[in-house]
């Protein structure tokens, strides 16, 4: 019977044991869960900014080549103006 008593309490003693380890397992899970849900918040925080910054560049590009292209037509219409006013000038030489 004593012998019975002294494994009941040797088991009750291993029984705290392993409830704490539980408890401080469960702890560290919790928190290593808790940091793996925070940076997969950042991860899709981080792939946010860098969808706005490309559509940003993308808007920039395309405001860029737009204004270029108009350049680009303003100084063909120069330059056509340009080659008709010495046409003109050089008819006029002419007659002189």
């Amino acid at each position: 019977m004593e012998e019975a008593k002294a494994n009941h309490t040797n088991l009750v003693m291993q029984n705290q044991k392993l409830q704490k380890l539980v408890q401080v397992k469960k702890a560290v899970f919790a928190k290593s869960k808790s940091e793996g849900e925070m940076n997969d918040y950042k991860y899709l925080r981080t792939l946010g900014n860098a969808y706005v910054v490309r559509k940003k560049l993308k808007e920039t590009q395309d405001r860029y080549n737009k204004l270029s292209e108009e350049m680009q037509n303003q100084l063909y219409r120069k330059q056509t103006n340009l080659h008709n006013i010495r046409e003109k000038l050089a008819k006029f030489k002419e007659e002189i």
